[in-house]
């Protein structure tokens, strides 16, 4: 029986340092990076992997009121297949700061294409230090008309320009 019950101990700790190792867990403890000129997201959304990478060129982040960061701004000139997120909040975030936000997503590829996502209470956006990189916590994700389909799930992005 001991032996029994120290096996089964083992075998969760390999299970929970294989999880470590591999990154396992929601997109809200997984920290990510950005390398310099680029856009990720990664997390689920219904236990769907959702992981993008793309060129933060043509994204923008304005601290003035209404303050927002979109990965488009120019949709009309935007490859099609590009993620399209919009963030939200009220007033200036120092370099360092966090505040509260609100977000639309768009996916073009993967498990969602024709799905717009609304991410609402427990958003976030922080900037660097620096005060060129910024980290984005989505939850409470909803999708359809009036964003009223509660979705499971949480993602994080990120985007650096410098």
């Amino acid at each position: 029986m001991t032996r029994s019950l120290l096996n089964g101990a083992l075998a969760s700790t390999v299970v929970v340092l294989a999880c470590l190792a591999a990154g396992c867990g929601d997109a809200g403890d997984e920290p990510i990076t950005c390398d310099v000129g680029t856009f990720r997201l990664v997390g689920s959304i219904d236990d769907m992997s959702i992981d993008v990478t793309q060129s933060s060129e043509g994204s923008e982040f304005v601290q003035i009121a209404p303050a927002d960061f979109a990965t488009v701004t120019s949709p009309s000139l935007q490859d099609p297949s590009t993620t399209d997120l919009r963030v939200m909040w009220s007033g200036l975030i120092p370099d360092g700061g966090t505040s509260a936000a609100t977000a639309t997503l768009r996916i073009p590829t993967g498990p969602f294409p024709d799905d717009t996502f609304c991410a609402g209470q427990g958003t976030t956006v922080h900037v660097a230090e620096n005060g060129n990189s910024y980290d984005f916590n989505l939850s409470s994700l909803t999708s359809g008309p009036g964003c009223a389909t509660v979705r499971r799930g949480a993602l994080r992005a990120c985007s650096r320009f410098k």
